[in-house]
């Protein structure tokens, strides 16, 4: 009797529908014996094996990130940020203020797209920062504030009746040299706000308070007051807590320096 030697469809696509693998992809096949099975009997085994570990994992496959070992290189990272949100380029972070780019936000930007952080992340960062600055802003302006009002105390307390003479006679001088607000203001800050007064009425008293200070308000006898100067002096005097309780209860020297300030500050509404 001859030997049966049909051979099926099925049995010769067995060892055939893994010919395209890559090797290695091969080579776990047959370690799994899945290359001496049909394609259909693989896959029947190997989808419960995928299933188990996708519900392992918690994820899907797509999901899950493999991580550079501990030798890895930056630029072997850089798929691993690319997948958590890093950006291509540093300016599209975004973190350019509303009509207006700042130099530190774009140096900021490099920084961030160099170390990897993900989008999301780098406004969050940018956002935390915003807030310190501003918090530090306000600290910082109710600090010298605060400073402010005890040094020129100091300075009142030291002064006693002469105070209005040697600060306006101080504001004289500095009008006189020629500094800006912002200078003025410059100095303030470095040498403190009683520091800043003695040595400039010092000086006036020094070279002569004659020299500095006018005598009608019209130029004659010595420096007219600038409208500049007379704005520094209100701002000052804004300031000047003990100064303006004086003159909202009615003090007449007060009064009078709060006129003449205003008009020779903003001569066109005395004009109106």
């Amino acid at each position: 009797m001859a030997e049966n030697t049909t051979v099926t469809n099925t049995d010769a696509n067995a060892g055939q529908w893994h010919a395209s693998l890559e090797p290695d992809m091969q080579q776990w096949v047959g370690g799994m014996g899945l290359d001496k099975l049909p394609a259909d009997q693989a896959l029947a085994k190997v989808l419960p094996m995928y299933r188990g570990a996708e519900q392992k994992l918690g994820v899907p496959a797509d999901q899950v990130l493999k991580l550079p070992g501990k030798d890895a290189k930056p630029e072997d990272w850089k798929p691993i940020w690319q997948r958590l949100g890093a950006p291509e380029k540093p300016e599209d972070y975004g973190l350019a203020e509303p009509g207006k780019e700042t130099e530190f936000l774009k140096t900021a930007s490099a920084w961030f797209h160099e170390l990897g952080i993900p989008k999301g992340m780098a406004s969050g960062l940018a956002g935390k920062w915003n807030e310190y600055v501003q918090a530090s802003s306000v600290r910082a302006e109710g600090e010298w504030n605060a400073r402010f009002d005890k040094e020129v105390g100091e300075l009142k307390t030291a002064w006693g009746q002469d105070y209005d003479k040697n600060l306006d006679l101080s504001n004289r001088v500095l009008r006189t040299a020629g500094f800006t607000r912002e200078e003025q203001m410059a100095l303030e800050q470095a040498l403190g706000p009683k520091a800043f007064r003695e040595r400039f009425a010092k000086f006036g008293a020094m070279v002569g308070e004659h020299r500095f200070v006018g005598t009608d308000g019209q130029g004659q006898g010595g420096f007219q007051m600038s409208a500049e100067g007379a704005k520094a002096r209100i701002a000052d005097l804004n300031k000047d807590a003990a100064w303006k309780t004086a003159f909202l209860n009615g003090d007449a020297d007060k009064k009078a320096e709060w006129t003449r300030l205003h008009t020779i500050a903003f001569p066109e509404q005395q004009a109106a």
